[in-house]
């Protein structure tokens, strides 16, 4: 679990979603691995969560939740370890991002309300990107999710991730752009595409 949320906190760390949110980047690179860790815990126990090694060395993860699962909540936040997250992103940092997240959580309720597979963070580590792990994460993923006869479902900031996606079987459904206040301070982020692979 901990090297899963390395890589992913490491190839998160200048994700837009989180470059606007948690603003000081010493902070956030201390951060991220704690809240990809609480997310983790929260969510593989009934979505999955992949580790790609080659060669002995890890070089990517993918986190997958049941979509059918509860996205939200102070205490299952807490259970599963935001709280070292708030404190080493900055509460003020913390609550922006939680507002975002909140943001995506409507977001993702509108666009499919059926049992769906979803997928949280795929990330490889940036000496093997462009190699096909990414590909071959998410086709161990999709491989699950077809047997259990689910679509699947992700957001992304980056409108370059999309190809691979559809690649795969997903099609762009909705562009929703997330605007957030905190301490007076509004900004806008990017629209995010939200791919939507129908069952198989």
């Amino acid at each position: 679990m901990d090297t899963a949320a390395r890589i992913l906190g490491q190839a998160f760390c200048d994700y837009p979603v989180f470059t606007a949110t948690l603003t000081d980047p010493l902070r956030r690179q201390a951060a991220l691995p704690l809240t990809f860790r609480s997310l983790i815990r929260q969510f593989a126990p009934r979505g999955g969560l992949d580790l790609l090694d080659r060669e002995g060395e890890p070089v990517g993860a993918a986190l997958w939740a049941d979509g059918t699962q509860d996205e939200a909540g102070l205490l299952v936040s807490l259970r599963s370890g935001q709280l070292s997250f708030a404190l080493a992103a900055g509460l003020r940092d913390a609550v922006a991002l939680m507002r975002v997240q909140e943001g995506d959580v409507r977001v993702h309720r509108e666009i499919i309300r059926e049992p769906h597979a979803y997928l949280l963070a795929l990330a490889v580590a940036p000496g093997h990107q462009g190699t096909g792990a990414g590909s071959e994460l998410l086709e161990r993923g999709l491989a699950r999710v077809d047997e259990a006869g689910l679509p699947a479902y992700l957001e992304t900031n980056l409108p370059q991730n999309v190809r691979l996606y559809r690649r795969h079987g997903f099609v762009v459904v909705r562009g929703a752009g997330t605007r957030v206040t905190t301490a007076g301070t509004c900004f806008a982020l990017p629209a995010e595409p939200c791919p939507l692979r129908p069952a198989r």
